[in-house]
């Protein structure tokens, strides 16, 4: 399965995640891009880039580390947060594949009159 559906999957799966974004939070887990008509609270999975170690002799890498950003949206500033921290805690310190939490930043798109919370994850993995 490749690594934004796990992420994806994890999300879905928790609890915490699901009461704070409500009943349909499958609906509400993007890949790659929002819908333009995106229902709120919304999480955003993005890969940033893709780091891949090789043997010196060459051949395939031992391990991939891929860089994502999981943005939480909604027009509560307060909502936003909540759901990020319940992001957070549903992936970081996660196993196969390793997750860990790194950056975050709190964001206001004033022209569409949201607020996002974007945190940055590291996920160790084999390709």
């Amino acid at each position: 399965m490749p690594v934004e559906q796990d992420i994806r999957e994890r999300l879905y799966n928790n609890a915490a995640v699901g009461a704070v974004v409500g009943s349909d939070v499958n609906a509400r887990i993007y890949l790659g891009m929002l819908e333009q008509d995106v229902t709120y609270p919304a999480i955003l999975v993005e890969k940033i880039s893709a780091l891949r170690s090789n043997k010196l002799a060459g051949g395939n890498a031992h391990y991939t580390r891929d860089l994502f950003q999981v943005t939480c949206w909604d027009p509560a500033y307060g909502t936003a947060k909540t759901l990020a921290t319940k992001v957070i805690a549903a992936l970081n310190g996660t196993t196969s594949p390793a997750i860990t939490a790194g950056t975050e930043i709190d964001l206001h798109d004033s022209a569409a009159g949201v607020f996002h919370v974007a945190t940055d994850f590291t996920v160790m993995h084999n390709p």
